[in-house]
């Protein structure tokens, strides 16, 4: 049904914090990660495009959910992204190329979003500066990812919000 959240996601707990504790927030959040591989080109393509629209459709129906109990709550994806090669953490780094399925995923989710605005005000894409983030750790040194910078700053011109100089990161 469209609109409606995928059923793995209807929970107990989302109906009881929607009917018990209405009022006492002002905004609900997801985390949605996808990523699932496939040993061909096309196949991982027509992931990366598809797992955009299961994310769109989880935000609309939690959207959906709210706004069916009154409530006037704003939507939010607190982390997202696309793992395909990060499946663990060796205590060291992550390793995600941010390549042309992620680019294809990460373009989409902004064109998702922008259409999901004003009912989904906060999206923070995983994490900015990680092993798999917009900005990586290589070594001590934190670069740009090939392709990432490029793509976020394409969509800057369309998108509300102001711009942050980042100075220096301190990595751990």
């Amino acid at each position: 049904e469209p609109g409606r959240c995928r059923a793995a996601f209807d929970s107990a707990w989302r109906e009881a914090v929607l009917e018990e504790a209405a009022g006492l927030f002002e905004v609900i959040v997801l985390n949605r990660y996808k990523g699932q591989w496939h040993d061909d080109d096309h196949g991982r393509m027509v992931n990366a495009a598809e797992s955009v629209g299961k994310i769109e459709a989880d935000l609309i129906g939690l959207r959906d959910d709210c706004r069916a109990r009154g409530l006037e709550v704003t939507v939010g994806l607190t982390e997202w992204n696309y793992w395909l090669n990060a499946a663990h953490w060796d205590g060291r780094h992550f390793y995600e190329p941010f390549d042309a399925q992620h680019a294809l995923f990460v373009a989409g989710m902004l064109h998702a979003m922008m259409r999901l605005a004003p009912d989904v005000e906060l999206a923070n894409f995983y994490h900015l500066v990680i092993g798999m983030g917009v900005f990586v750790e290589r070594g001590g040194e934190v670069v740009a990812a090939p392709g990432a910078v490029e793509l976020f700053r394409a969509y800057r011109a369309v998108l509300p919000g102001e711009v942050l100089a980042l100075d220096r990161v301190a990595v751990h």
